[in-house]
């Protein structure tokens, strides 16, 4: 059995680690983890990181190859030499399966057996959307750049049903209507916590929401500013710890100023208390940040996790990047006992 896993995110990565740990990936001859070039250099080359710190961990991730920068057309092709081959007994597992590259890769690997891993908070937006009765690509954010890509592809006739795809994810538990999505719940890396001890601070986990459009900088500093204080006022001898991601920009300095200190993360957070000498916080916060459920998953118990949700007081800059569809998850993990799930007003 081959097992051949395309990545294009440090986060894929993680997950694509898991998944080749996995009883899913038991047995296998031959795996192959390849890091595709999508974004840019930089996200390519933390990606690679990603993966060759977790190789470290994982003995079960077997070789890791990078695709060299190439033109899109033969970047297609390549991908396309890797995957046609695969039989009934292979696996294919994919990152985002938006991504036009991935989408065809699962569109050309025939009767191999198809997953799709985490991708964020997009995943959730993917899960919803098979929920709703989409099944793949329509009405769902998309990657897929033009008319002229779609045409290269194999055609949107025999694009994946993705209702019909295996999804490894760690929202499994929030889908529970979906049989079709696997429970990724970072059994590796959690296995490898347990043991550290607790440090006076407060994690708090930055987002790129201004840089993306979806706040005003300004809205975005309030909001950071109010739970600055709310934590502060809760953990009053912690210090409050502001963890940029690796996507924000000018946007967010004045709403990291809030904090005691800023640290700027070396690669994926879930990745981080592997380093000798790590302590985990006595909480984790963010804001709509789906780290929070990898790390809720990871970590301990003893370590909260505090999720802060801004309610309409806090304006969304624009429309079509309105978060309200990932609500009902934040909700649900706040009922399983999972997080603490908090409004927030500017009142």
């Amino acid at each position: 059995m081959q097992v051949k896993v395309f990545a294009s995110s440090p986060l894929q990565v993680v997950c694509a680690a898991e998944f080749l740990a996995s009883d899913i990936c038991a047995g296998a001859d031959q795996a192959d983890l390849f890091v595709v070039n999508s974004v840019s250099l930089a996200n390519a080359r933390q990606a690679v990181e990603t993966a060759v710190r977790c190789k470290l961990q994982f003995r079960q991730l077997g070789s890791v190859r990078q695709f060299p920068v190439l033109d899109r057309w033969r970047l297609f092709h390549a991908v396309r030499r890797e995957v046609e081959a695969l039989s009934e007994k292979d696996i294919l597992a994919v990152g985002n399966p938006a991504y036009d590259l991935f989408a065809d890769a699962l569109g050309r690997a025939g009767r191999a057996r198809k997953y799709v891993l985490d991708d964020g908070v997009m995943t959730i937006r993917y899960l919803a959307g098979i929920v709703a009765g989409e099944k793949n690509w329509s009405g769902l954010p998309s990657t897929l750049p033009s008319r002229l890509t779609r045409k290269f592809l194999i055609g949107t006739s025999d694009a994946p049903d993705w209702s019909r795809l295996c999804w490894f994810s760690m929202f499994a538990d929030y889908f529970p209507q979906l049989d079709n999505v696997m429970l990724n719940d970072f059994a590796k890396l959690r296995s490898r916590q347990s043991n550290l001890s607790l440090e006076s601070k407060v994690l708090f986990l930055g987002a790129p929401l201004a840089s993306v459009g979806m706040y005003e900088e300004e809205t975005y500093d309030r909001i950071c500013r109010k739970t600055a204080t709310l934590l502060r006022n809760r953990y009053p001898d912690c210090e409050l710890v502001y963890l940029c991601h690796r996507s924000e920009g000018d946007a967010e300095s004045t709403a990291r100023s809030r904090f005691d200190s800023i640290e700027v993360s070396s690669g994926p957070v879930e990745l981080r208390w592997l380093e000798p000498g790590e302590h985990r916080p006595v909480a984790i916060a963010g804001v709509m940040s789906s780290a929070l459920f990898s790390l809720r998953e990871i970590l301990p118990s003893s370590t909260k996790v505090h999720a802060f949700w801004p309610d309409e007081t806090y304006p969304v800059k624009a429309a079509g990047r309105d978060p309200s569809s990932l609500r009902p998850v934040f909700e649900q993990s706040a009922n399983l006992g999972k997080i603490s799930l908090e409004v927030v007003s500017s009142f």
